[in-house]
């Protein structure tokens, strides 16, 4: 590991560029974003941020699962913890960054020398609690992923019905145009 933070260190040159705070937040769900609990977080790591002394902060948010690795705010994070432009990582609390692997997260961040701040500690849980809290979490992870699958399935199969009515529509009407023509035809001629 050491080898590696060299070398990257020697490549980035990571003590000549500024170093800022970043603020993360996440919240899981769309319905959360709309009744502003992404934005309350944003504002609350802003001011502490400000309380330490950071004038522009870094504010970096996304919208998904604690569990998912693939949150673009989260890699943008990570890339900016490599390129040696931040000092420290604000949070609300650690599971917002991720709800699984935080002491790897942590150790990636060390490495670059940045440091997690939790700026609301969350309760001390017995084990027993956190182990359940963690059940939970992969219960609603995969029930999710599951309700998921189910509406893109039902999504789809509306949208081929949405398709099957118009071109029965279209053929009916092409039918209907065809047949009047003919009664149209047949009344001139008459």
């Amino acid at each position: 590991m050491e080898l590696f933070y060299r070398k990257t260190q020697n490549k980035t040159n990571i003590s000549e560029k500024p170093k800022h705070i970043l603020c993360y937040a996440r919240v899981s769900g769309h319905k959360q974003k709309e009744k502003g609990d992404l934005n309350r977080q944003i504002q609350k790591l802003i001011i502490e941020a400000k309380i330490k002394g950071e004038t522009h902060p870094i504010t970096i948010s996304d919208v998904g699962s604690g569990l998912n690795p693939h949150r673009t705010g989260l890699k943008k994070a990570l890339k900016l913890i490599k390129s040696g432009q931040i000092s420290n990582i604000l949070v609300t609390y650690k599971d917002r960054l991720t709800r699984f692997g935080f002491p790897f997260i942590q150790n990636f961040c060390s490495l670059f020398g940045v440091h997690i701040i939790e700026i609301e500690q969350s309760s001390i849980k017995s084990a027993q609690q956190g182990l359940i809290n963690d059940m939970m979490a992969l219960i609603a992870c995969f029930s999710g992923k599951l309700y998921g699958m189910r509406s893109a399935k039902s999504r789809k199969s509306l949208s081929q019905k949405k398709l099957m009515q118009k071109q029965i529509t279209r053929i009916i009407d092409r039918e209907i145009n065809g047949t009047t023509n003919c009664l149209i035809r047949q009344i001139l001629a008459e």
